[in-house]
């Protein structure tokens, strides 16, 4: 009994030394990683919005270029801030306080585009230059890219914001239709139809609009049911495409790819972090053989600009291995950005199109449709009745 309760003594004495001013420390060991949930289960999965996230990598961005402890950001943020943002900047600094890293610190918050940011301040095959990427105390994070990733997250925001505003008006026009075919026109055709019994006083409508006018009269309501449930399944479709759209996908992984090689990251590392970030795939699932430029999915890309030319690389076939292959890098560079900021360019062409061009057709297609059809359909019937009198 004296040894069973010395025994247990230890095993209480052990537990308490694993606690530091109420935290609990995760891991045992260097050697496992640290479970972001486990560390904060009763707030894992804060759901966070793109402006607010956008936000927070500006934060993060700030203290990496200005050699700001993140923690201590982090927690100002939290401090300054009310909201989600202001609860998820504390969870952050929580978890970094634990010896977790900032990567899986994001993966704490609900939004689609998390596995991206992790992926964008993941330290593998991050540059250690100091114009691209400072230590931040917990691993090298670059900078360019992070914000590259805010500036894209906060685009996609007010895209969509100005499409929900743009689609409001045909949406508006659609409610001022129904109301006015429920309360006037089924109502007009219910009480003036042509009856034999009753001639001077009926209006020979359309049997399609009488039709129409009987289901609407006994039925108003599954209409408006019909489009919301349509406007639901639409939204729930929508929210589940990828993050990004693919000509933002492309132009992202060129950027990132280029920043990368441009401070001197291997190719197969820098690959692999630009795909990540983009979620644009150079490889088959499952490849884990070491990548490079000249990879088909890759040359296929870089092939869409000019490259070097023949003359140019004859002349440099005396020049040693590494010379070579330092002109290859910085023409892949300077392609990649070309091609980035090409893809860049029909990215937000296709935004305002879909955002703001096709709601406008929408709206004019639709408003010339009803008053055509009204004037035709409704108005006709009577103004030809009535030239009979």
């Amino acid at each position: 009994m004296q040894v069973a309760r010395e025994n247990a003594n230890i095993d209480e004495a052990s537990y308490l030394d694993r606690f530091d001013s109420g935290a609990v420390m995760v891991k045992h060991n260097e050697s496992e990683s640290i479970d972001p949930i486990a560390l904060h289960p009763q707030r894992g999965g804060l759901k966070l919005g793109d402006q607010d996230l956008a936000s927070l990598l500006d934060e993060i961005v700030y203290a990496v270029r200005n050699e700001l402890p993140i923690v201590d950001t982090m927690q100002r943020l939290g401090n300054d801030r009310l909201g989600r943002l202001g609860r998820a900047a504390k969870q952050i600094a929580g978890h970094l306080e634990t010896g977790g890293s900032i990567s899986d610190a994001i993966l704490l918050i609900k939004s689609p585009s998390a596995k991206v940011v992790a992926a964008a301040l993941s330290p593998t095959g991050q540059s250690t230059e100091p114009g691209g990427a400072r230590s931040s105390g917990i691993g090298s994070i670059n900078a360019d890219l992070l914000g590259m990733l805010a500036s894209r997250i906060r685009s996609r925001c007010d895209a969509a914001r100005i499409s929900r505003l743009m689609w409001f008006y045909p949406l508006i026009l659609v409610a001022i239709a129904y109301a006015t075919v429920l309360f006037v026109v089924v109502p007009l055709v219910s009480e003036y139809r042509f009856h034999i019994t009753d001639q001077p006083l009926g209006i020979r409508w359309p049997n399609w609009l009488t039709q129409i006018a009987d289901w609407l009269g006994v039925y108003p309501w599954l209409t408006p049911v019909v489009i919301i449930v349509t406007l639901i399944v639409g939204c729930f479709l929508i929210s589940r495409r990828p993050t990004f759209g693919s000509s933002t996908r492309k132009s992202m992984f060129c950027h990132a790819l280029a920043d990368q090689l441009s401070h001197d990251v291997p190719e197969s590392d820098a690959i692999l972090v630009a795909s990540s970030l983009s979620g644009y795939s150079v490889a088959d699932s499952g490849t884990n053989a070491d990548l490079s430029l000249s990879d088909p999915p890759i040359k296929q890309l870089l092939n869409k600009v000019g490259g070097i030319s023949q003359s140019d690389q004859s002349d440099h076939e005396e020049n040693s291995m590494e010379e070579s292959s330092r002109l290859r890098i910085v023409s892949s560079t300077a392609q990649l950005r070309y091609l980035g900021n090409l893809y860049q360019f029909n990215a937000r062409r296709q935004q305002r199109f879909w955002s703001i061009v096709i709601p406008q057709l929408a709206t004019v297609l639709f408003g010339l449709v009803f008053m055509a059809s009204y004037v035709w359909f409704v108005i006709g019937p009577i103004y030809r009745e009535v030239a009979q009198w």
